[in-house]
């Protein structure tokens, strides 16, 4: 995922969770890591 592309999955959370949740990213393609990983909490 490119920086524009994780801008786009948050601003795309943030309008069906509003401030109730938020993002993680464990690991990217763009950090030499062989698969991306992210977690969404909900406060």
């Amino acid at each position: 995922m490119g920086t524009q592309d994780r801008e786009i999955f948050k601003g795309a959370l943030t309008y069906v969770f509003g401030n109730l949740a938020y993002l993680d990213v464990v690991k990217l393609l763009s950090n030499g890591d062989d698969y991306c990983e992210a977690i969404i909490f909900e406060h």
